[in-house]
């Protein structure tokens, strides 16, 4: 082989590693290497589904609102330290700071609605974490307060940690608003019942929640309620 071909194929071999390590390195440089970038994010609920119409607030100044699936992007962001704020009608307003180091980089939020903060709030009070049910009825009053749910179910944690009387005036509160689902009137039937031992009162509201619900098992036990009222008078 003629020198001159040798040299210049050992000169190609060696240029190709170096043009690939440059092209590398500088995609690598460009994604890091940036005074102002767009900035993709996501935001998600509990239930990991896309939020919709949610409203930031990006550095304190008005930000973009989330689409239908739940994404946004937020135009040239500086590199750097950042605080968002993500706000939504029935959710829990969520605030964060986040790094912003890369071109490629996706900011994911996630947010708790009013009705799953019931739900686990419900599961806390059936496995008797009493704390953890109190906090999440607490934030569920901050989104919606007088809320006939949220109410009933801390009339069900104060119940079952034996705060009978308590638990029996906020859902006296509940009817006071004007809200007559049965559930109410059989909780405090409960507690009268069971726990404060209002027997009058008792059937009172077995008699009301029968009035909306047709149940056998209240039937029965307001009858058996009232021969004990009735025994109890003859005595």
């Amino acid at each position: 082989m003629p020198l001159f071909r040798y040299i210049k194929s050992v000169f190609v071999l060696f240029l190709l590693p170096c043009m690939f390590f440059s092209c590398s390195t500088l995609k690598k440089e460009s994604l890091y290497d940036f005074q102002t970038a767009s900035l993709f994010g996501m935001i998600y609920d509990y239930d990991n589904k896309p939020c919709s119409d949610v409203k930031t607030t990006v550095d304190g100044e008005e930000g973009p609102s989330s689409d239908i699936n739940g994404r946004f992007v937020i135009q040239s962001l500086s590199r750097g330290e950042h605080q968002i704020t993500c706000t939504k009608d029935g959710y829990e307003t969520v605030s964060l700071s986040f790094h912003f180091v890369s071109r490629n980089q996706v900011l994911y939020v996630r947010m708790i609605s009013f009705n799953q903060l019931l739900d686990r709030a419900e599961k806390a009070i059936e496995y008797q974490q009493w704390e953890e049910g109190e906090n999440l009825i607490q934030r569920a009053e901050q989104i919606q307060q007088n809320d006939p749910l949220a109410q009933y179910l801390k009339a069900v944690l104060l119940k079952e940690r034996g705060e009978a009387q308590k638990a029996a005036e906020v859902l006296l509160n509940v009817l006071n608003t004007g809200f007559k689902g049965p559930y109410v009137y059989l909780a405090l039937a409960d507690i009268y019942q069971y726990q404060l031992n209002y027997l009058h009162e008792a059937a009172g509201y077995l008699e009301a929640y029968l009035k909306m619900e047709s149940n056998w098992e209240v039937q029965k036990r307001l009858e058996k309620l009232k021969r004990e009222l009735e025994n109890s008078t003859i005595k």
